[in-house]
């Protein structure tokens, strides 16, 4: 094999890893649309978390029709919830954090493993996602949600 020849292949490679990384960035993206992560993001992206809040890490849980497997890191605090993900959809997926007043419980069994589903609000109080996970999470926090 002369230079040349190791000159396309070294080129097929960088082309081929560009052309995945490419994807994996559209993919993240689609998920981040689908979701609805971009559009609570654009109301309530955080930077960092409150150093007072209750951390549970790798936690199930569904946004709009994205199922997020021990995926998600909850903050919780008596100010709000925030959602964090895994480093895998971290480029697309960033911080947020939502206040109580901002969360409308819709759905929940009080069955220890059961999920909760809640709609989250945006500044008109309008709907803008939906995200369930299991109602042990937010135990020490019942007295913060709003029953609809």
């Amino acid at each position: 094999m002369g230079l040349v020849e190791y000159g396309y292949f070294f080129l097929g490679f960088f082309l081929l890893g560009f052309t995945f990384l490419i994807l994996w960035v559209a993919l993240l993206r689609f998920f981040s649309k689908l979701s609805g992560w971009e559009k609570i993001a654009s109301v309530y992206q955080v930077l960092d978390f409150p150093s007072d809040t209750e951390i549970k890490k790798f936690i199930s849980g569904k946004i709009g029709k994205i199922h997020y497997s021990n995926a998600l890191h909850v903050y919780l605090n008596e100010f709000g919830i925030g959602l964090k993900t895994i480093a895998f959809y971290k480029l697309t997926h960033p911080p947020i954090f939502i206040p109580w007043q901002r969360i409308r419980i819709i759905d929940t069994e009080e069955k220890p493993n059961e999920n909760i589903i809640f709609e989250v609000l945006g500044n008109e109080g309008e709907s803008i996602a939906r995200i369930s996970m299991s109602i042990n999470i937010l135990q020490n926090y019942k007295p913060f949600l709003i029953y609809t």
